[in-house]
């Protein structure tokens, strides 16, 4: 039951540091504000993810994938349903879901390695899965020029076809010190 809350929280950390913001040492519990909400949020996408997985397993992997950015949004816009925000995560992920299963496929090697390590290896690889997939929710977010997010997050520009930066808030050394493999990324990006 605290999962989603901190899940939430590392959210909210991770998407103000990639938008160039530093983040307050409130908001390390910041899940916890919205706690119901971040609940039911993973209630309903791992209860649909289930239904749909006794289908067959593929149906259950591609609704999980569509399903995967519904706690972004919730951070985001904390007024949301949980319904509204898996129907938006649905929405955001349509001609994604390839691309965030190929991401999330990169990370294997990562967590055999925090298996044979006895979990050492996990405080560095949670830390970048975490701005990982941040940074992906980041890069498919629909740029308006309204948009009025907490967050206001830089819109993701290629510069070369091979880094990606967020505006001039961001910094390569916050991208090293995020862990963030842009090779890996961008790998997943062009196939």
């Amino acid at each position: 039951l605290l999962s989603p809350a901190i899940n939430l929280s590392l959210i909210h950390i991770f998407v103000a540091i990639l938008a160039g913001r530093k983040p307050e040492f409130k908001e390390l519990l910041s899940g916890f504000d919205d706690w119901w909400s971040s609940v039911k949020v993973y209630f309903f996408q791992t209860l649909y993810t289930f239904l749909w997985s006794l289908l067959f397993i593929i149906p259950g992997i591609v609704k999980a994938c569509a399903y995967s950015q519904a706690m972004y949004i919730l951070s985001g816009n904390p007024g949301k349903s949980a319904r509204e925000c898996l129907r938006e995560s649905e929405q955001l992920m349509q001609g994604q879901k390839m691309r965030f299963f190929k991401l999330n496929l990169s990370f294997i090697g990562w967590f055999l390695l925090c298996i044979v390590t006895l979990g050492i290896a996990s405080i560095w690889v949670i830390p970048y899965y975490h701005a990982t997939m941040a940074t992906f929710y980041i890069d498919i977010m629909p740029s308006t020029s309204d948009d009025t997010d907490t967050y206001d997050e830089p819109t993701p520009t290629r510069t070369n076809g091979r880094t990606i930066t967020f505006g001039n808030k961001l910094s390569t050394r916050i991208l090293s010190q995020l862990l963030f493999n842009t090779c890996t990324y961008n790998r997943s990006l062009t196939a």
